[in-house]
């Protein structure tokens, strides 16, 4: 027998698996976030969707220096978070000929998987509206014999499911446990591809949990499309988008003027608006004149 269940009870379940902190990956991450603190782990995360260099704390030496791009997220995530290759000599600083083989083929296979990858992310951070993947008539037959998986094709459309089955790969599938003895037992990840652990991370952190309760957001300037993890200074804004977007010409002035007189402030911005409509009269008096060269030269 088919049990359903109304959307507005799946909603509060899902707020009450959010609050409580549950996870389809809780503790699977835990040696990871235990060398790596998690507010560096979603540095590297975001540096991989945006396709930016890591912004590192730590000063892993001047090879690390010499890496460049995807290299500083493969030499990352190898060493210093999954711990599957050791790190340079500690006497000469230097990466052996293999080592730095390993790392260029990661940071290649981090190029092909990342387009993939920003689409399911973007995917993933957005609200979704899913379809049936059936007619109607074929959804209640399926329904009814108790054969329909609810929130899998064909409950959903197959746009959608594509996206859940990448994550269900990469994050689940691909990204297991092993057990290892290293003085005491201890449960390390095994990955087929390094983006199965950013999807890994992605769920553990994420799932079950909306847009409005997710660490991560995207910058509100319009076409720029990048995550941040949201500050209290740069707050719903990018760091290349926070000056030319927050810090506008208006904002500056008043930032400039906010410890003067009060008469001194009422005098400044008189001033500047006069200083901003002969700006605006010169930039219309420019465009009349060069409409009437076009004119001209038609």
């Amino acid at each position: 027998m088919a049990i359903s269940v109304s959307k507005a009870r799946l909603k509060k379940i899902h707020r009450e698996l959010a609050a409580r902190g549950a996870s389809p990956l809780s503790g699977a991450l835990s040696l990871a976030t235990r060398f790596a603190p998690k507010r560096a782990l979603w540095k590297l995360f975001l540096a991989y969707f945006n396709g930016k260099e890591p912004a590192v704390e730590e000063d892993f030496g001047p090879f690390y220096r010499s890496l460049v791009g995807l290299e500083q997220i493969a030499y990352v995530l190898i060493v210093e978070v999954l711990g599957d290759m050791p790190g340079p000599d500690t006497d000469t600083w230097e990466l052996s000929d293999r080592q730095l083989r390993k790392i260029r083929e990661s940071a290649q296979e981090l190029h092909r998987h990342r387009a993939k990858f920003v689409e399911a992310v973007r995917w993933f951070c957005l609200p979704k509206n899913p379809k049936l993947g059936v007619a109607v008539s074929e959804h209640r037959r399926l329904l009814s014999s108790g054969k329909l998986e609810w929130g899998r094709y064909p409950n959903i459309d197959m746009e959608n499911e594509k996206f859940v089955r990448y994550f269900e790969q990469h994050g689940l599938k691909d990204f297991t446990l092993r057990a290892s003895l290293c003085g005491v037992v201890m449960v390390r990840p095994r990955l087929k591809h390094l983006v199965d652990f950013f999807c890994a991370f992605l769920l553990c952190e994420c799932a079950n949990k909306g847009y409005a309760m997710m660490p991560i957001k995207f910058c509100v300037r319009p076409g720029c499309g990048r995550l941040i993890l949201p500050a209290r200074r740069t707050k719903d804004y990018c760091d290349d988008c926070y000056s030319r977007a927050y810090w506008t010409p208006e904002k500056r002035f008043e930032h400039r003027i906010k410890n003067f007189p009060e008469t001194m402030k009422r005098r400044l911005r008189r001033e500047h608006e006069e200083r901003l409509a002969r700006k605006k009269m010169r930039a219309k008096k420019r465009a009349k004149k060069n409409r009437k060269k076009m004119r001209i030269h038609q």
